[in-house]
């Protein structure tokens, strides 16, 4: 059987169309995979930011102890650096290494002060105020209690 013109031009075609299938698909992985690095790089700028913070709270000795507030903002430094690293985590389905090491990051560039009060689960001490009523030094305990259960001893996240 002889191929005319016709057929080996829909024969180049199929190749060419195969050939720019396989092209769009490694430039999509590769898309995705630069995607995935830059979005973790993002991810550990944004993870020193909040340690500097929470280290910005930090007792001084001698100085009295942490307003309610700044152990508030503590608190939400570590909460939010815990749903960053879950949400990311999540998004690109990282291993459980990978995971660790990301905390393991965040928990790097944390004071001394603060990784042992975080190790030893105790809420920071702070002053309290009159003015600030249960429901938020409950709030502050719980977001406390989450975001030192993830980042320290492996515990889930459970949703409210």
């Amino acid at each position: 059987m002889i191929l005319g013109a016709n057929e080996w031009a829909a024969i180049a075609s199929a190749i060419a169309s195969f050939g720019s299938l396989a092209v769009a698909t490694i430039t999509y992985r590769q898309q995705s995979e630069n995607n995935k690095q830059a979005e973790l790089d993002k991810l550990k700028d944004r993870l020193i930011a909040l340690a500097s913070r929470a280290n910005s709270y930090k007792n001084i000795q001698g100085k009295g102890l942490r307003s309610f507030n700044d152990a508030a903002d503590l608190v939400y430094a570590i909460d939010s650096a815990t749903f960053r690293i879950l949400s990311v985590s999540r998004k690109y389905k990282l291993d459980k290494s990978q995971t660790e090491d990301l905390k393991a990051y965040f928990i790097n560039y944390l004071s001394y002060q603060i990784f042992e009060e975080m190790r030893l689960k105790d809420l920071p001490t702070f002053e309290m105020e009159p003015s600030y009523g249960i429901d938020e030094v409950d709030h502050v305990h719980f977001l406390w209690n989450r975001g030192v259960g993830y980042l320290m001893f492996n515990k889930e996240i459970l949703r409210d």
